[in-house]
């Protein structure tokens, strides 16, 4: 059976490369990859097919196979994927429960981390590159990195971005979002992520394991699931400054005493 590596020699017909790679024009005029037929489990999104560039990839492209078996394989035993600088967008929920995938490296050129772009890859590790400037809800929903890092170009991080999307989980694993120093939309104090004049307290780090927490003064705002599922909790000081909490803020904090 043909591979990757017959792909990256060269040695493929345009139409080989569409049988593991299909895919369709887009409104831009390169093609966008729908799917992955292929058996290999570390992986390069073709950068060219024929002479028209790979522009973008389609939602649940690695997710959603109508061949059963090869859905399978994808969630279970995919574990890295390179997508090449040609690529411009990746669709929502494109790598939906690949639960085998362990690293993505993402192409220079991605602005949006889409909606439940990486919904329960359990494995997953992943820097994110300078230039990304938005994440959207869901995005690492069930993800069990230990830590993020927002890079300072991100403008729009979703309500959701890392979890409650679907009411299904958030991080479990997550102990600290750090900010790039040079950010001008978000800050993170002390591992928690707040908008960049501190007033909007964005999201409480689910395995942050303190007992007690108090809310710093000058926050106006507690968001959606901020403290959702956060199990460490006995407390929590709120000061008087805020006076808008929305809702599900504290939901599943099972061990949640005081406030």
């Amino acid at each position: 059976a043909k591979t990757e590596k017959d792909l990256n020699a060269g040695t493929l017909t345009v139409a080989e490369i569409k049988k593991i790679w299909p895919n369709k024009k887009g409104a831009d005029g390169g093609l966008t990859i729908t799917g992955y037929n292929g058996k290999d489990v570390d992986i390069q999104v073709p950068e060219i097919i024929g002479k028209t560039p790979v522009t973008a990839i389609a939602d649940s492209c690695f997710s959603n196979n109508k061949d059963k078996d090869q859905q399978e394989f994808l969630r279970t035993q995919l574990r890295s994927v390179e997508i090449p600088d040609s690529v411009v967008y990746i669709g929502s929920m494109a790598f939906w429960y690949c639960e085998g995938l362990e690293r993505v490296k993402l192409s220079k050129k991605i602005k949006t981390i889409s909606r439940s772009l990486f919904y329960k890859c359990k494995n997953l590790s992943i820097d994110l590159p300078n230039g990304i400037t938005g994440i959207q809800d869901g995005a690492f929903e069930g993800c069990t990195m230990k830590s993020m890092t927002v890079p300072a170009s991100v403008k729009a991080i979703g309500e959701t971005a890392f979890g409650e999307c679907r009411g299904w989980g958030r991080m479990p694993n997550l102990e600290s979002i750090e900010v790039d120093p040079a950010s001008r939309y978000f800050k993170s104090i002390d591992g928690v992520l707040f908008s960049f004049d501190g007033k909007t307290l964005l999201e409480y780090p689910q395995a942050k394991t303190l007992e007690n927490y108090k809310i710093p003064d000058g926050v106006t705002k507690i968001s959606k699931n901020a403290f959702a599922s956060v199990v460490a909790l006995k407390s929590v000081a709120i000061p008087e400054s805020v006076d808008a909490i929305e809702d599900g803020a504290f939901s599943k904090c099972r061990n949640l005493e005081i406030v």
